[in-house]
């Protein structure tokens, strides 16, 4: 009888609804990693976009330093240059040149030509001389600024 007592409380055990919720609780939790635990399996799965390298050269360009390419002052041509542009000279401008956290202004030139920047200030004449089909602007001591 002393056993039949201590089966029968361990039948009501085994059938209490606490000893159930956390019978289902863990099954559920075993169930759940192994479908979704931590497997790189898993996630490698996900697709990826077609133009996945793009984005991510995007996103690591976001964290370099602003500089000019390693050519810029070795260029002979602006990438923006439109092919029969003759060269410029600007006369007599008060130019901002953004130097100095943009507190440099000087009075001068500027010489252009194919869209990059041979002078700036006072120009030799013999660099001007050298350019044939010139335009030369007078400013008048108007603004020129970058961009």
């Amino acid at each position: 009888m002393g056993q039949h007592a201590l089966s029968g409380r361990s039948d009501v055990r085994r059938r209490s609804p606490l000893f159930m919720r956390l019978t289902a609780a863990i099954i559920l939790a075993i169930g759940a990693y192994t479908l979704f635990g931590f497997s790189l399996e898993w996630r490698e799965s996900a697709p990826v976009p077609r133009n996945a390298a793009y984005i991510r050269h995007k996103c690591e360009a976001l964290h370099r330093p602003v500089v000019p390419p390693s050519d810029f002052f070795s260029r002979l041509e602006s990438d923006r240059y439109v092919a029969g542009t003759p060269p410029t000279l600007i006369r007599n401008a008060t130019i901002w040149t953004g130097r100095f956290d943009g507190h440099q202004v000087i009075s001068g030139d500027i010489l252009l030509d194919k869209g990059i920047i041979n002078g700036l200030g006072e120009i030799e004449q013999s660099l001007i001389d050298s350019y044939s089909k010139l335009i030369v602007i007078d400013a008048k001591g108007a603004w020129v600024t970058p961009g």
